[in-house]
């Protein structure tokens, strides 16, 4: 449930790595919202996005509020996502009578790029190559590696699932630095262990004349 959201400076400038928010109502603006400026904001090249889920995405209004122009990537499926997301968030928090920190124009001009899986320079950003490779946690979802000329490299791995059945992770490559999240560290739950209660108790359930309901989000 945390805003995930990195800023990393170089030489030649800056890049965010998601900006996303922490999902709680009647919370403080400060606790919500990553801790972004106006002077942030205008001195970013590119933002970048893991996947779609708010707590990865939901503060971009907040970011284009604070002045920031520039163009925002991540692949297709995520930037066909995202003003979907960006809604429900908007809504929730009005819903629960909170306050919105950005504007209904930032919210509808917020505007996503798609990039492909796959490693490229990306315009703007020179001495700078960019990968991304399939993490496994919804649709569209990656871990992204950044190499810099004659500097090193950053791997961010946004959130991962490499048990999945349904969604492919690839092979995570090196990097001189990383970014790990780690929203759930508390507890190590196995996949298959996972699979064989829930078949265990979908088998006492239908045994006793029940019905079995399996509710989950319908993007991942």
């Amino acid at each position: 449930e945390a805003r995930s959201c990195f800023f990393v400076q170089w030489d030649g400038g800056a890049i965010l790595l998601d900006c996303g928010v922490r999902r709680e109502a009647g919370a403080p603006l400060e606790r919500v919202y990553p801790a972004l400026t106006p002077e942030i904001a205008k001195g970013l090249r590119a933002v970048f996005l893991s996947h779609a889920h708010e707590d990865h995405t939901a503060a971009l209004p907040y970011l284009r509020a604070l002045g920031y122009r520039g163009p925002v990537y991540a692949t297709a499926p995520t930037a066909a996502l995202v003003p979907g997301f960006l809604r429900k968030w908007a809504s929730y928090s009005l819903g629960h009578g909170d306050r919105l920190p950005f504007g209904e124009q930032d919210l509808a001009e917020v505007r996503v790029t798609p990039l492909p899986l796959g490693t490229r320079q990306v315009p703007g950003l020179p001495g700078l190559t960019v990968t991304f490779g399939r993490s496994g946690h919804m649709l569209g979802s990656v871990w992204m590696r950044f190499a810099w000329e004659g500097v090193g490299s950053l791997l961010y791995t946004g959130d991962m699932a490499l048990e999945g059945r349904l969604l492919a992770a690839d092979p995570l490559p090196k990097g001189e630095f990383l970014i790990l999240e780690c929203a759930y560290a508390g507890s190590r739950l196995a996949q298959d262990a996972q699979y064989r209660r829930l078949l265990e108790l979908a088998a006492e359930t239908v045994e006793g004349n029940g019905r079995v309901l399996l509710p989950v989000p319908p993007r991942g």
